[in-house]
């Protein structure tokens, strides 16, 4: 860890109380070792194992998905894989388990920390390229998750980069707008990014300044 890395975590800590971080340090669940062979996403690999290959997926954190629409979607997309292949690409990692160790699917579910005790979960939504996400029963880091994605959105780090400024529409359009919660991007009505936002990650403003004033920033598609 650089020094400039280890600046920004001791700012971050100093912001977060004691209780937030769960059961830190305390392994309650059985860990395991293993090398990454393949990052697939921003938050899932391939680990090797021994004789076994596991696909391991991220707890506590959501990155940009390819399929997904919104404005910078795809570039964020990839700035996660580039992040989380930069963390652990190659690397022999520290797997900690929760309450329940494999989804649906069969993936392991864990977080994931490096040698040097690096919490990689952490990392991502440090540096902006991930939402927290808070999937029951899995929640030992849920409050420092959080902390983590409100501090990146406020100083405006990755994806919840600010605009040096929001040009106002030329031909007047006035609202009303549709936005994403997830990407904080307000849209026109009638703009096809927002086609496919899950009814949960939607919400209404009858103004720009509603939307800019709550945060949101402008569809570089539809220039509302």
């Amino acid at each position: 860890m650089n020094r400039r890395h280890a600046i920004i975590w001791a700012f971050f800590i100093t912001l977060i109380p004691l209780n937030a971080w769960g059961d830190a340090g305390r392994i309650r669940y059985p860990a395991i070792e293993g090398r990454v062979v393949k990052v697939l996403s921003g938050d899932s690999i391939l680990l090797e194992t021994g004789q076994r290959v596991e696909q391991v997926h991220y707890i506590g954190v959501r990155t940009p998905r390819m399929e997904e629409r919104g404005e910078g979607a795809l570039d964020y997309t990839r700035r996660s894989f580039l992040l989380n292949t930069e963390l652990v690409g190659g690397k022999i990692i520290h797997l900690e388990f929760d309450i329940m160790q494999r989804d649906p699917a069969g993936r392991l579910l864990a977080h994931v920390f490096l040698l040097n005790k690096t919490f990689v979960n952490a990392e991502l939504l440090l540096y902006g390229y991930g939402v927290a996400v808070y999937t029951p029963p899995n929640g030992m880091y849920r409050r420092l998750f959080a902390r983590l994605e409100h501090q990146a959105r406020s100083v405006g780090r990755g994806m919840w980069r600010v605009p040096n400024n929001t040009p106002l529409p030329r031909d007047g359009f006035r609202g009303p707008y549709v936005a994403n919660r997830k990407y904080k991007i307000f849209h026109r009505p009638h703009c096809p990014w927002i086609q496919g936002i899950p009814a949960p990650e939607s919400a209404r403003f009858q103004s720009r300044k509603d939307a800019l004033s709550q945060g949101y920033l402008p569809c570089q598609h539809c220039k509302p």
